[in-house]
């Protein structure tokens, strides 16, 4: 097993938490055949996942956000396609007089259509904290907790794949996943963007389906390119999903080479005429290779000093 792999599954000690949740896999499995390979689905009692998260319906979620960035708002357009709501005009509609959000007119919103995005929901409750720090010392990374509300015969987000890796938990209801084949082979690499956006692409082939039912959890990789939604076969869907955020061996070096760019932008050596017409001859090659090993001294001297 890979050793930085080995170091990872040794932090299971301090909890027995996902060991509980990918059952009858074992947590050597997982790292070794599914950590950023495949999709991956284990079935569980529902009241297994209760115990993690205290929500089976959406309008206890609601009530429980406190700020406005937390939830973006839905409203089906066709079976596979939503439109985003003006949030404010939302507010009105499902609030009362008094401001607080009105339990019927929550369920109205909903019942006509309307999905909800959850977002940051890491101070939610104290059992959320709890199973975060968990995945945190397991991934040694940050954990976002999100969670998704979508009515039956809706689609919220359009296909695309997240530059992040993915556990659901699905609460209550049910929720129908596909996975298509990478378009390009390199989805599957970092990218500042939040999710990227593939639903015009007409050659995506459609590779796996997972409908998932209340107490299943399922793992994906980032770059993998998905959509989910509740067809008529499915009900009402609530689920929750810790995304793990973590850098790359890739990204932590391309980070350290700008930064070595960056330091010698102002070093006369670098400053000096580069005599590209001449990149034949003995002389330039002898003045390049000192160039050259100047930068590299650079470079170890940054990789040297790291913690």
């Amino acid at each position: 097993m890979d050793p930085f792999k080995k170091l990872v599954l040794s932090s299971f000690q301090e909890s027995k938490i996902l060991e509980e949740l990918i059952s009858p896999m074992k947590t050597h499995e997982f790292f070794s055949d599914v950590f950023q390979k495949n999709v991956a689905t284990w079935s569980q009692e529902p009241t297994q996942l209760s115990k993690l998260f205290a929500y089976n319906s959406f309008i206890d979620v609601i009530k429980k956000c406190t700020k406005p960035e937390q939830m973006k708002f839905f409203q089906a357009v066709d079976e596979n396609h939503s439109q985003e709501l003006n949030h404010s005009g939302i507010q009105q509609i499902m609030r009362n007089s008094s401001g607080d959000w009105d339990t019927e007119r929550c369920e109205d919103f909903f019942r006509g259509g309307g999905s909800v995005l959850f977002f940051a929901l890491e101070d939610l409750d104290e059992r959320i904290q709890v199973i975060r720090e968990c995945f945190k010392k397991i991934f040694n990374c940050d954990i976002f907790v999100n969670a998704f509300a979508t009515p039956r015969g809706a689609q919220s987000v359009h296909r695309h794949y997240d530059p992040y890796d993915v556990f659901a938990f699905q609460m209550s209801g049910s929720k129908t996943w596909r996975f298509y084949k990478p378009l390009k082979g390199m989805e599957m690499y970092s990218t500042c963007q939040p999710l990227i956006d593939v639903r015009e692409n007409q050659d995506l082939v459609l590779e796996r389906e997972v409908r998932l039912l209340p107490g299943d959890v399922m793992y994906f990789p980032r770059g993998f390119i998905h959509e989910a939604r509740t067809t008529e076969q499915d009900s009402d869907s609530l689920h929750f999903t810790l995304t793990l955020v973590y850098d790359t061996w890739n990204g932590y070096f391309s980070k350290i080479v700008l930064e070595s760019l960056n330091a010698i932008h102002s070093c006369e050596d670098f400053r000096n005429f580069f005599p590209h017409l001449l990149s034949g001859s003995n002389d330039f090659k002898v003045a390049e290779q000192i160039v050259y090993q100047k930068f590299i001294d650079e470079l170890k001297s940054r990789l040297i000093s790291l913690p």
